[in-house]
């Protein structure tokens, strides 16, 4: 069976209150394109699914949404990094975590085959986002300068490590952090002040401190978009502080451009935001966030980001 241009529709896997979608989608129906939002932490959640002509087909439909035909979606935008509730009509705990974890399985197994356009593929985005050290790897693989980088558990070795008279910072592998009792913190980066102790009782990234201007990059499909950051003092990391600063369009230098369209096909990706330092001499690749928010450059610069982003998903893949 094969969906007419009529029946195309975006597919778009978030919750109910993620701004990042909501903003997409009302640019998709402007175009008139068929976008459907399938919130997956709705239950219940009803799957009627029949394996035709080697694909999937039929329907899902989570709690006061539209139903979505599987075999109609040409492409799809995942938001969605939730759990699955198990049927809210179980009463007993232990059943209901095992209705949820059968309908995780169900949904999750059937989505992720859907023959289309991705923005981008959740095994794709768990192979790299928060992934650090592949990160870091696959950049310097990709021909990007990456900060001078150690990943230990040892004080005694990261002092030695340390270039004397050069500023070191901290970096965590994940934020917030959230403890069992109180309000969740952010640890993000900090930058280190004198030796550290020789145990630090946890594995933890090292990196040289980079000086120069922050650029963030949002790659949408084939389309890459850079932003330099001024206008603001901070000490280690500019987003904390992004609301006073302003944002200024810039041309990509050639060689990161090239670098960086090797590295997204590399992990699969057709979405990113990147953050770099430009030292004056070369951009300094720090991190991807495959899921990075983009409202706020659009915002302060007028960038058609949003356009883009509709514009590449409504093209999908022709079935």
């Amino acid at each position: 069976m094969t969906a007419s241009r009529v029946e195309r529709v975006v597919l778009v896997v978030a919750g109910r209150d993620d701004l990042f979608s909501d903003k997409i989608i009302l640019s998709l129906q402007s175009r008139g394109v068929d976008a459907v939002r399938l919130d997956l932490s709705a239950a219940p959640l009803r799957m009627d699914c029949v394996l035709t002509d080697a694909a999937w087909h039929g329907v899902m439909q989570a709690r006061n949404g539209r139903p979505v035909r599987l075999e109609q979606v040409t492409s799809v935008l995942w938001r969605w990094g939730g759990k699955i509730p198990g049927h809210p009509d179980i009463a007993d705990e232990d059943q209901r975590a095992w209705a949820a974890q059968e309908d995780t399985e169900a949904a999750l197994g059937v989505l992720r085959s859907l023959p289309a356009y991705w923005m981008s593929h959740p095994d794709r985005l768990a192979a790299v986002e928060g992934n650090k050290p592949t990160q870091l790897r696959d950049a310097a693989r990709a021909g990007l300068t990456v900060p001078r980088t150690l990943i230990t558990s040892d004080g005694t070795a990261a002092n030695a490590w340390m270039r004397p008279d050069t500023p070191h910072i901290y970096k965590a592998f994940r934020a917030p952090y959230k403890p069992r009792h109180g309000t969740p913190g952010w640890v993000l980066a900090t930058r280190i002040r004198g030796p550290l102790p020789d145990e630090l009782c946890a594995a933890s990234i090292v990196q040289e401190l980079i000086h120069g201007t922050p650029i963030r990059m949002t790659v949408i499909g084939g389309e890459t978009f850079a932003v330099a950051v001024k206008g603001i003092s901070y000490d280690v990391d500019w987003r904390p502080h992004q609301t006073d600063a302003a944002l200024q369009p810039v041309a990509i230098p050639d060689g990161i451009g090239q670098a960086i369209r090797r590295l997204m096909a590399e992990w699969g990706l057709s979405y990113g935001t990147l953050d770099f330092i430009d030292t004056g001499d070369d951009w300094v690749f720090l991190e991807v966030n495959a899921l990075g928010a983009y409202g706020f450059v659009e915002e302060a610069t007028g960038l058609p980001l949003t356009r883009t982003i509709a514009e590449t998903l409504a093209r999908g893949k022709d079935l």
